[in-house]
């Protein structure tokens, strides 16, 4: 599809022995996808970042991470250290998103997409990343690492079924995906 917008970013990165900081605010101005009428289109979108590493002991420190739009605002911090082995996770974050939105940009970046799903409300979590992204001999590698989100809509159609609000709370842990069962409630009467 067609981008169009204007990207600002300004940053720091300085070092201090085997201690690397960097920070970087940014963002865009103006952001559209696509043409026509159903171009997404976005005010403004802003990017800040504020870490560094260490390389002696071979850590990342996320201070934050924080993307803001009316769409989705999404932040996250803490830490990635043993980047060079296991890489152990500890990082928390939140994430707030309008589906109404979304689904628009789902659409203009995947056109096949809007004849088969509309999706509606808004959804929002906090969630939690820990463990080692990287174990030696076990499958698969993330096996140690745990984590998980809600995500929720207050109605969608898919595939032109129209259905209810509904709350997921997919989870990653012991190297499996999960998704606990969740009741969606179809708006022509049945579940």
């Amino acid at each position: 599809p067609e981008v169009g917008g204007a990207l600002t970013l300004n940053g720091k990165v300085s070092t201090n022995g085997q201690q690397i900081t960097a920070v970087a605010r940014g963002g865009i101005d103006t952001l559209e996808v696509g043409s026509g009428e159903n171009t997404f289109r976005e005010k403004r979108v802003d990017l800040d970042f504020d870490g560094g590493a260490d390389t002696t002991a071979k850590s990342i420190k996320i201070n934050k991470m924080r993307l803001t739009s009316t769409p989705l605002t999404a932040e996250l911090a803490g830490s990635l250290n043993h980047y060079d082995t296991t890489l152990d996770a500890a990082l928390t974050g939140r994430y707030d998103a309008g589906w109404d939105q979304l689904t628009t940009l789902l659409n203009e970046l995947v056109p096949a997409t809007a004849a088969l799903l509309v999706i509606k409300g808004r959804t929002a979590s906090t969630f939690e990343i820990k463990g080692p992204l990287r174990t030696t001999g076990v499958q698969p590698e993330f096996r140690g690492l745990t984590t998980g989100l809600d995500i929720a809509w207050d109605s969608a159609a898919i595939y032109g079924i129209p259905l209810g609000g509904v709350k997921f709370q997919p989870r990653v842990a012991d190297g499996q995906f999960r998704m606990p069962p969740a009741a969606i409630p179809s708006t022509t009467g049945g579940a």
